[in-house]
């Protein structure tokens, strides 16, 4: 079974670098290490100190829980399953919650997917790195949290960028990221079904006209979900969507762009080194901002969509460039590569820049909540 691409980049005038397997992606995820003082986060939240494994801590007051949800879009069939089912879509959901020890640790992957993944790389261990979410522990009482939709790059898995959507569940917000179907990673549907980007959809404007249709239809769901009576579902009568943001990396970053100027639900997006697929020509009323690598960002910016949409942006903008960064070093996959990336072939290094890995994370995290802190708190 050949293993889908990993946040390849889908650009309109760059040659496209070579594309991550999975493989690749995961091979030092048994490696991986924190840097960051933890031990604040692991005390305060039961976890070990000395886990050096673990992922990044996160950096927010609240301890973080993860649950998985399957949402079917009755209404729409599913462009690429090719047997007239209806679309399905994976979500994992990051959110605040009070300190509970007692709760199991949450996997960094379902294990149906990672045990694909080792079949393809018999040298992976069986265990996955700790993460420092719970599993499906109680979201935090007494308020309603602001929601955060997110989507992956193409051929990615949403839990690629668990340290990024950790640390936004730790800051108040419940983030529920999207696997899309045949456009993202791996992806585990009803009935133990996997379903992989096999080459059946393209980045194209239709298939980010899809992805688009997803992120609305979870907004949908989500709607649904905090209606239903207290105890009945894990974010009934918990989320603020009054206050809803949507960001992404590549696809997933042009998918947020789109998703916040056609869905008056949705009040800002950030694009994280992501070239925009879809209308362009129209202005661009919502807050949005740009989370560019180098190469994207360097001379003024170098990437056409992108330009024509901060030429036509109409609200407040914000664009930065992260230093010695290259396109895939926005996900854990640096990280996770550890000491390992350095004997890896040097095609491979320069796919992630030559900034260290725990400043690249701590510039996105920072980045990240500074814009949605400024647009969606009150």
């Amino acid at each position: 079974m050949s293993m889908p691409a990993v946040a390849s980049r889908p650009c309109n005038s760059f040659t496209v670098p070579r594309l991550l397997g999975l493989a690749a992606l995961l091979a030092g995820l048994a490696g991986c290490g924190g840097g960051d003082d933890e031990r604040p986060y692991a005390r305060r939240c039961g976890l070990p100190t000395t886990e050096a494994s673990r992922l990044p801590a996160p950096t927010g007051g609240s301890c973080v829980g993860k649950a998985g949800f399957l949402a079917l879009d009755g209404a729409r069939l599913d462009p690429y399953a090719g047997n007239g089912s209806p679309r399905e879509l994976s979500l994992k959901v990051w959110y605040p919650i009070h300190s509970t020890p007692r709760a199991a640790r949450a996997d960094y992957m379902d294990a149906q997917v990672w045990s694909v993944v080792r079949q393809a790389v018999p040298a992976l261990p069986a265990a996955q790195a700790p993460t420092n979410a719970r599993k499906e522990a109680s979201l935090n009482q007494g308020r309603r949290h602001p929601v955060l939709l997110f989507s992956p790059g193409w051929g990615a898995p949403v839990e690629v960028y668990s340290s990024l959507l950790e640390d936004m569940a730790s800051h108040g917000y419940v983030v529920v990221a999207i696997n899309h179907p045949y456009l993202s990673g791996p992806t585990l549907l009803s009935g133990g079904r996997l379903v992989v980007n096999n080459g059946v959809a393209q980045p194209s404007d239709a298939s980010m006209a899809t992805m688009v249709a997803d992120q609305r239809f979870v907004l949908d769901w989500l709607k649904a979900r905090d209606a239903e009576p207290a105890g009945h579902h894990l974010l009934a009568g918990r989320l603020d969507l009054s206050r809803v943001g949507a960001y992404g990396h590549s696809f997933g970053g042009s998918a947020a762009l789109q998703t916040s100027r056609q869905d008056a639900r949705v009040q800002a997006g950030i694009d994280i080194d992501g070239s925009v697929y879809g209308e362009r020509k129209q202005p661009w009323t919502k807050p949005l901002m740009f989370l560019l690598s180098e190469d994207s960002g360097a001379n003024g910016g170098t990437v056409p969509s992108i330009e024509e949409v901060w030429k036509l942006r109409q609200g407040p903008g914000k664009r930065e460039v992260l230093a010695g960064s290259k396109h895939n070093g926005f996900a854990d996959i640096k990280f996770l590569l550890g000491s390992q990336l350095a004997q890896a072939p040097e095609d491979l290094r320069r796919e992630f820049g030559r900034i260290d890995a725990q400043q690249a994370l701590r510039w996105t995290r920072e980045q990240t909540r500074d814009f949605m802190g400024s647009h969606l708190r009150r």
